[in-house]
């Protein structure tokens, strides 16, 4: 029996007695003449084991006016000091590509569906134990060749860890630690990130700790990356290991400060069609903030990676910077000019290496919607623009211009797969154009759509695969 058919189960009883009116007060219960207010629901967070609703504990369920909160800091004991969340999120998203992968094979050109549910249980006993249950069910319709690895996932566990966490010292410091396992979102995803767009997300196996106050954070981490099996139980990778610490400041808004430091150890790293042994370490850190007495604002961002690949020494690198604008118009507009260059190889392959291994990136925020270039071998330049033409409506415009960084190294798609060899001395890779709006109704509700066009560039013509690619998509998402 599933996962699912199991939590559904346990659940029904709680959620049915929740949500009936009748179960939330006595029969000869006296309406105060004036109800207080609840307090304000904290925000969904794309990890949702982030969001603390304990501020919902003092009220009673049947006096919030959300349905959806009502299952929230429900009490399991009669003091109240055991108590749990339900929560989870629904989306569909269609999706359809012309020439996809700058192909003009007959199956480069589908049209498919792709859902995603996911639930979960948040269970805090007293204010320092807590465990956490996220499962999910993944699916993938109509595409002709098959679900890719990042679209199906069936009955499975995104998150399922026990941490504690307590006050230490003078100052207060909340300490934490977290054994299972659990998703990372560390600074803008350049680096780690759970890659929600797409189907299956993206999840480790480990034990990971935290030491933080109102104004700084450290993290660290010791895990293996968790390998989606579609219909089995997904089980980490044993060749790899991952691991480092995750510094933020946030004390200042005029300029919030991270660094960090990473291990990433393999006995099966590929590059260029040579499997090798890897070790390499990233050591990295990110600055943003805004140019005080103006509508400016910036932000930088780079690492430098070292250690060995099989016989062969590891120099790489990524840099990247963006600078805005926030004239104050109507609908809130913001323009800005950015830059991304990632280190590619000189010696072709075996040997030293001096590609970037982009590691754990959501890439899709960065490298444009189709997911067709990633971070590594590269030199992008970006335009955006964003407005919201209302406060539930936001509109989003980017272009982009790609160019391989090096002649000797492949050019490399957003999943870090090659998507063309070094087949000439051609540098021009590809240009591309998104256009994205969503609208949110409420907190709950998200609709999107988007039309993303890449021209291929000169590069990819003389690797034959010189179609201009059309990628649409539609989504609608529910949260609670």
């Amino acid at each position: 029996m599933g996962v699912f058919v199991h939590v559904v189960r346990i659940l029904a009883p709680v959620v049915a007695a929740v949500l009936a009116p009748s179960a939330l007060a006595a029969p000869d219960a006296v309406a105060p003449a004036q109800a207080p207010q609840p307090p304000k629901p904290p925000k969904y967070e794309n990890l949702r084991f982030r969001e603390d609703w304990s501020v919902f504990c003092p009220t009673c369920p049947g006096e919030r006016c959300d349905v959806t909160d009502r299952l929230k800091a429900l009490p399991l004991s009669p003091d109240g000091t055991v108590w749990v969340n339900i929560g989870g999120q629904a989306r569909a998203r269609f999706e359809s590509f012309t020439n996809y992968g700058f192909s003009d094979n007959p199956d480069a050109d589908d049209d498919w569906l792709l859902t995603r549910l996911r639930l979960h249980v948040d269970l805090h006993v007293g204010p320092a134990l807590r465990l956490f249950v996220e499962g999910i069910q993944a699916d993938q319709e109509a595409r002709e060749l098959g679900p890719r690895p990042v679209d199906e996932n069936h009955q499975d566990l995104l998150n399922a860890f026990v941490d504690y966490h307590g006050p230490v010292g003078p100052c207060c410091v909340d300490v934490g630690a977290r054994v299972g396992r659990q998703e990372f979102l560390f600074g803008k995803q350049r680096v780690v990130g759970p890659l929600d767009w797409a189907n299956t997300r993206r999840t480790f196996e480990g034990a990971s700790a935290w030491a933080k106050t109102s104004w700084w954070r450290l993290d660290a981490l010791v895990v293996r990356p968790v390998l989606v099996d579609r219909y089995d139980f997904d089980e980490d990778d044993e060749d790899t290991l991952f691991a480092g610490v995750y510094y933020a400041n946030t004390a200042c808004d005029a300029c919030r400060f991270d660094a960090y430091a990473f291990w990433f150890d393999t006995d099966a790293a590929t590059w260029l069609k040579v499997t090798t042994d890897e070790s390499r370490f990233t050591v990295g850190a990110r600055a943003d903030g805004v140019v005080g007495g103006t509508v400016l604002d910036w932000e930088v961002e780079g690492a430098y990676q070292f250690g060995e690949a099989g016989d062969g020494d590891i120099s790489a690198g990524f840099v990247t910077a963006e600078v805005g604008c926030k004239p104050c118009w109507c609908w809130s507009p913001r323009f800005a000019l950015g830059a991304d260059w990632a280190s590619g190889d000189h010696d072709g392959p075996g040997g030293d290496v001096g590609t970037y291994r982009q590691l754990y990136p959501t890439g899709h925020l960065w490298f444009g919607w189709a997911d067709l270039v990633g971070r590594q071998n590269v030199v992008a330049g970006r335009f955006t623009a964003t407005a919201k033409p209302t406060e539930t409506l936001f509109v989003r415009f980017d272009a982009h211009a790609f160019r391989r960084a090096t002649e000797e190294d492949a050019a490399y798609n957003a999943a870090g797969g090659v998507l063309a060899g070094p087949v000439d001395d051609e540098l021009d890779l590809a240009q591309e154009l998104d256009f994205q709006v969503k609208w949110n109704p409420d907190r709950h509700w998200e609709v999107e759509v988007g039309w993303s066009h890449v021209f291929a560039g000169k590069f990819l013509e003389d690797a034959g695969l010189d179609q201009e690619v059309d990628f649409w998509w539609a989504s609608v998402t529910f949260t609670f």
